[in-house]
């Protein structure tokens, strides 16, 4: 239905290299991108990690990309290992992150 809109929106142009390069980090958040609209950061976690929600007003969607790390909030815990996705709400103040385990941040 918006076939024109959708054309112009799309870039076309073939680049050299489509991977995101960064630094790796363990145990501390990497951001891999940042626009107007969310975050990612990535998390290579071997110890026990704080993600701090308070300053963000966002809720958070964690990515699991390989390991089982195990998430604590305010009033709940949960695992996540590699492929799962879960949830936080914003009213959670600070997430726990227990284990070893790669995974995504975003938020708005």
């Amino acid at each position: 239905m918006h076939t024109h809109e959708a054309l112009e929106a799309i870039n076309f142009g073939v680049q050299p290299d489509y991977q995101t390069h960064y630094e790796a980090r363990q145990n501390e958040g990497v951001k891999l991108a940042s626009c107007p609209f969310f975050t990612t950061s990535v998390y290579d976690v071997t110890q026990s990690v704080s993600i701090r929600q308070s300053s963000l007003d966002s809720f958070v969607v964690l990515i699991g990309l390989s390991g089982e790390v195990t998430v604590s909030s305010d009033d709940d815990t949960t695992t996540l290992h590699g492929y799962e996705t879960l949830l936080i709400a914003s009213e959670n103040k600070e997430v726990r992150i227990v284990g070893s385990g790669k995974f995504l941040e975003v938020h708005i």
